[in-house]
């Protein structure tokens, strides 16, 4: 039975489509060129017509193709899908081509790479010859090399105004010579002319004379007055004809002469004004006379230091402008807008100022000394003072030496001028130093008196309670940095001359080492050395130095002022 069956089914004709699309499709051919999944997907949902197969299509499409732009209001017909293979292949494109990009961009910055090396190196090397150059500049002496330029094209201009200005001087004598040349000749014009009117009155005056007279004498006698009065007038007065001749010639003269005149004239005023207009805007003719004043202390200066020999005598003897100026420019090279020779000349008179405080001290204190305590009992010393003293004596002495380097530097108000100050000025500088001084002195030894100071500075000082010579120098370092700044600032506040600071410094070291001495020395309603005797036993008294004036003022003065 099943046999037949079987043979009846595979002998039986095939079964034709149920859909008619597939009928057509294969008709027309259309499966073999158009087969893609979305094509299966339309035959599927042909055979099996059903909901469930239609939602798996489309759910199935999804993973197949992609929506460029998926928009559910609108419907799938219009919309040109894209499957993912093809994107793939795309992306792989795409990969590729980004891939071949990265490489030559890799090569760019390989490229780039080995430039930067090269352009390090190359910067490496210049900032190698950067720092060289640096090395090798010296600043100091760019800075001599261009001041002495400037100067000299100062001093260059200088001459050459000097020298227009004598150029000037020499035309314009020129043109008074001219001048009195002129007149000269004017004035003989104007004797030729008086002379030539007083002939032709003289003339006129023998032809009015010669009327006819009965007397008359006779025609020879006429011919002989007539030859006579010829040969006088041959003898005696110049011909007419040739004076003439010459009064013309002085008048073409005087003419050529004006007119050249008239156009040195024109060419002096214009060359004046010229002049004018260049001193105006530029350097005016130097006063040769303040000029030396100015330059008298620095040659002497130099004199002293070294074995060249100028002289502002030599400078002034000097006619001509100009040579003053090369006078000029020859001693400035020759002292000095060197380093070296400034230094040189600067550390002789540094180290005599060092030398005259150090042994100044040293020798006026012992002497003292021997004067007053070499037969006293023994006064007993800490065990610090030799030491203390020491550096405090070192410090002052250096103080002097850097203020006379500053000093002679002009960085200062102090006056080195060649000639003195009346000694009225002179007192005034030094009294008015003093007072500066005592005033300053005053209250910064008040400041000292303060707890936190004087437990830790100036307790050093007040270790004597009767001091006596070398006892001054005896503090702390810092209360004597702080008073070598007060004694020594007068000359950078207020001007003075170096006699009275001289003096200045004479009379306040000479009232220092007396104030801690015990020698008992007084000047009424001045000084009293026992005044800061009385500040040692009594700490909060007599704190001024060296005058009692601000004692008086604040109360703080104990001790007989008129005495």
């Amino acid at each position: 039975m099943d046999q037949p069956s079987c043979g009846n089914a595979s002998s039986s004709p095939p079964h034709p489509f149920r859909s008619k699309v597939l009928e057509e499709l294969t008709r027309s051919n259309d499966l073999r060129n158009d087969l893609t999944p979305h094509m299966c997907f339309q035959v599927l949902k042909a055979l099996l017509p059903s909901t469930l197969v239609a939602t798996m299509c489309d759910e199935m499409n999804q993973f197949i193709y992609k929506r460029p732009h998926d928009d559910n209001n609108r419907s799938n017909s219009g919309v040109h899908l894209l499957a993912h293979k093809d994107l793939y292949v795309g992306l792989l494109a795409h990969v590729e081509d980004k891939k071949q990009q990265l490489v030559d961009l890799r090569q760019k910055l390989a490229a780039k790479q080995h430039q930067n090396v090269e352009l390090a190196v190359e910067i490496a090397m210049y900032q190698d010859k950067l720092e060289q150059h640096y090395a090798a500049f010296d600043e100091q002496a760019a800075l001599n090399a261009i001041a002495t330029l400037k100067h000299r094209r100062v001093l260059r201009l200088m001459k050459t105004i000097d020298e227009k200005q004598d150029r000037l001087l020499e035309q314009e004598k020129a043109i008074k010579a001219e001048l009195d040349r002129l007149r000269m000749d004017d004035c003989a014009y104007r004797l030729n002319a008086k002379k030539l009117k007083e002939n032709q009155q003289l003339l006129e005056s023998m032809n009015t004379q010669q009327r006819p007279d009965m007397n008359a004498p006779s025609e020879t006698d006429l011919k002989c007055q007539i030859k006579a009065l010829q040969a006088d007038i041959a003898s005696k007065h110049p011909k007419l004809h040739d004076l003439s001749t010459q009064i013309f010639a002085v008048r073409f003269t005087r003419a050529g002469l004006e007119s050249q005149l008239q156009a040195v004239e024109g060419k002096c005023e214009e060359i004046q004004a010229k002049v004018t207009a260049y001193q105006r805007s530029h350097t005016p003719r130097p006063n040769w006379d303040a000029l030396r004043g100015d330059v008298e202390y620095t040659f002497q200066c130099h004199n002293l230091a070294g074995d060249a020999n100028i002289s502002t005598a030599a400078l002034m003897k000097m006619q001509s402008s100009a040579h003053r100026v090369e006078y000029l420019a020859a001693a400035i090279e020759l002292i000095g807008l060197s380093q070296d020779t400034a230094s040189r000349l600067l550390s002789v008179h540094a180290c005599a100022a060092f030398l005259v405080v150090f042994m100044g001290y040293i020798v006026f204190s012992s002497l003292l000394h021997v004067i007053f305590y070499r037969r006293g009992p023994v006064h007993v010393r800490s065990v610090h003072h030799g030491s203390l003293i020491s550096f405090n004596l070192i410090m002052a002495a250096a103080y002097a030496m850097v203020s006379t380097e500053l000093h002679v530097r002009g960085l200062s108000l102090m006056q080195f001028d060649a000639v003195w100050p009346s000694w009225l000025a002179i007192t005034g500088q030094v009294v008015g130093a003093m007072l500066g001084a005592n005033h300053v002195e005053y209250y910064w030894h008040r400041l000292l008196h303060s707890r936190f100071l004087y437990t830790r500075v100036h307790k050093v000082h007040h270790h004597y309670k009767h001091p006596h010579p070398f006892d001054d120098m005896y503090m702390h370092p810092v209360e004597g940095a702080a008073y070598f700044f007060i004694l020594y600032g007068p000359p950078f506040v207020l001007p003075m001359h170096v006699l009275s600071f001289v003096l200045y410094m004479m009379v306040m070291g000479l009232f220092g080492v007396l104030d801690h001495s015990g020698v008992s020395f007084h000047l009424p309603y001045v000084y009293s050395s026992t005044d800061h005797a009385t500040h040692h036993t009594k700490v909060n008294s007599n704190l001024g130095f060296p005058f009692p004036y601000w004692d008086l003022v604040h109360g703080t003065y104990d001790g007989d002022f008129g005495a």
